[in-house]
């Protein structure tokens, strides 16, 4: 699917554009999961790919009590994907998704496209008691999205969705604690707007939309 491709080929050059394989994929004893080697961005980190579609990219020698550079998930199947980011920064613990969806038997008419963050400052290393208490491998705990459970504590919020119907292009934008979100979103349809993106993908008019979100935040402060 031409645009399924443009927009994976979009995000995978954005956070994959300076990284390289390191030697060859291994099957791991036991397991359905291939494990390689790479270097993303100048960081070490030891990739998993699973027979079930999902990978993730641990960086070397990650420790869940501090800081940690970015974990790298992506998760794909017949109708889209979904792309996640999960760091750890100064205690603050951080998931950026971006998501895309197509309607199955209408995959050239329909697209949904998604930003999603969440954090939450993790100063009492509420994320390594989590991954304490589920005792599985941290690749296993990042694919199961386990972390979540911590990160959703954080009530703020903020949601960009770029969507396409046929030659339609809307966008939502949302930003708050999650009960006011719950409340705009099942309001419905009137909270979007027709836009223009041109020749660009969707998740670059998503980056563009957050660039000028931020922008506003750096204001008021």
């Amino acid at each position: 699917m031409e645009i399924f491709d443009k927009e994976y080929n979009y995000l995978f050059n954005k956070f994959f554009g300076n990284s390289e394989i390191i030697g060859n994929p291994r099957k791991l004893k036991d397991k359905e999961v291939e494990e390689v080697e790479a270097l993303i961005n100048g960081v070490e980190y030891t990739g998993y790919n699973y027979s079930y579609g999902n990978v993730v990219f641990v960086p070397k020698g990650i420790n869940l009590k501090g800081d940690f550079a970015p974990v790298y998930l992506l998760g794909k199947s017949s109708i889209g994907f979904h792309f996640s980011i999960v760091s750890k920064t100064n205690g603050l613990l951080e998931e950026k998704l971006y998501y895309l969806n197509s309607r199955p038997y209408d995959t050239e008419k329909t697209i949904e496209t998604m930003y999603d963050y969440s954090s939450y400052q993790d100063n009492n290393n509420e994320l390594l008691k989590v991954f304490e208490q589920e005792n599985m491998s941290i690749d296993l705990f990042m694919i199961a999205r386990k972390y979540s459970s911590v990160i959703r504590e954080n009530h703020k919020f903020f949601k960009v969705m770029i969507n396409k119907y046929e030659e339609k292009v809307e966008r939502l934008i949302l930003n708050g604690t999650r009960t006011e979100l719950f409340k705009k979103f099942v309001s419905g349809i009137d909270l979007y707007e027709s836009i223009d993106i041109g020749d660009k993908t969707m998740f670059e008019s998503i980056d563009e939309l957050l660039e000028i979100e931020n922008e506003k935040v750096k204001k008021k402060i």
